[in-house]
């Protein structure tokens, strides 16, 4: 999602919010359940056990970074809206912008 910024003051930010292709809670709790079976001791007398992930980690991962590539928060008791970027194009850093919602 790259928003579309307008000149002047004060600048309006639009932001095109993607409808799928990132990770959605349902497939968080799937995620975490497979980790937890990854991670945790299993029954030595039950054999060998296959997890199927269904999706590849490099898909997984895929999904996390575009859920996190522009994301929305407030603080609680503030009113301003806090916008989160992961990694922006020109530098590769995450970086934090507050705004004002209209």
């Amino acid at each position: 999602m790259k928003p579309t910024i307008s000149s002047g003051t004060p600048r309006n930010v639009h932001f095109e919010f993607e409808t799928n292709g990132f990770l959605t809670a349902q497939e968080l709790f799937e995620l975490y359940g497979h980790c937890s079976e990854v991670i945790h001791t299993h029954n030595p007398f039950k054999g060998n056990i296959t997890i199927n992930f269904r999706l590849s980690i490099t898909d997984w991962a895929a999904r996390i970074e575009k859920l996190l590539t522009f994301h929305l928060f407030r603080l609680a008791g503030l009113p301003q809206v806090w916008v989160g970027e992961l990694s922006d194009p020109q530098n590769g850093k995450a970086h934090v912008y507050i705004a004002s919602p209209n």
